[in-house]
C-alpha cells in the first residue's frame, strides 16, 4: 500500500481525474481553444496558456519571473498521486489522458503523479528556464520575461530519458 492509507478506488479516481480536468476526460483534444482562454489554474505565479512554438499548447509567464522564483509546489489538494497499479489497469481515454499529463513520482517508484494545474503544459526543451529537479517543487532557472514560455527538462522524471508514460507501456 505504500505511504497512502488507502487505495484509490476506480470511481474516485475517475472524479479526481474528472474534478480537475477543465473540459471532459473523453474528448479533451477538441476544448483546447477554450483551455487556452481561461488562463491559469494553480501555478505559484501567474500564467497564461497560449499556442506553443515547441509543441501544441505550452505555459507562458504572464509577468517577469526573476531568478530562483520558486513557480510551482506539489500540492495534495490539487496534485493527484496515483498508485501504478491503478494507472495500469486504466484503457481507452483515461489511460490516454494519464499518458500525456502524469509522470513517474521520484519520491516512490510505485505512484504517478498527475498535476492538474497549468504545469501540466510545461514543454519540455534540453535548455529549460525551470528547475524541476526536485521532486516537490520548481524553480525558475534564470529571469523569465513576461511572455516567454516556460520549459522544463523532462529527462528529470525518468530515469533511462524522457518518453511519455504510454511509450512504455505498449
Amino acid at each position: 500500500m505504500g505511504r497512502f492509507s488507502s487505495s484509490v478506488k476506480r470511481v474516485d479516481f475517475l472524479l479526481a481525474i474528472g474534478s480537475v480536468a477543465r473540459y471532459p476526460v473523453h474528448g479533451f483534444l477538441e476544448a483546447a481553444p477554450a483551455i487556452i482562454s481561461q488562463g491559469s489554474a494553480m501555478l505559484l505565479v501567474d500564467v497564461y496558456l497560449d499556442k506553443s512554438p515547441i509543441q501544441g499548447i505550452g505555459v507562458f509567464a504572464k509577468n517577469h519571473i526573476p531568478r530562483g522564483t520558486l513557480i510551482w509546489k506539489l500540492d495534495p489538494r490539487f496534485d493527484r498521486v496515483i498508485e501504478v497499479d491503478t494507472y495500469e489497469s486504466e484503457t481507452g481515454p483515461v489511460k490516454s489522458y494519464l499518458d500525456r499529463y502524469s509522470y513517474p513520482d521520484r519520491r516512490d517508484p510505485a505512484y504517478i503523479v498527475f498535476e492538474a494545474d497549468d504545469a501540466r503544459f510545461m514543454n519540455h526543451d534540453d535548455d529549460p528556464n525551470c528547475d524541476v529537479s526536485s521532486p516537490e517543487e520548481t524553480y525558475a532557472l534564470r529571469d523569465i520575461a513576461p511572455g516567454e514560455e516556460m520549459t522544463c527538462n523532462y529527462n528529470h522524471f525518468f530515469e533511462n530519458g524522457f518518453d511519455f508514460l504510454g511509450d512504455r507501456h505498449p
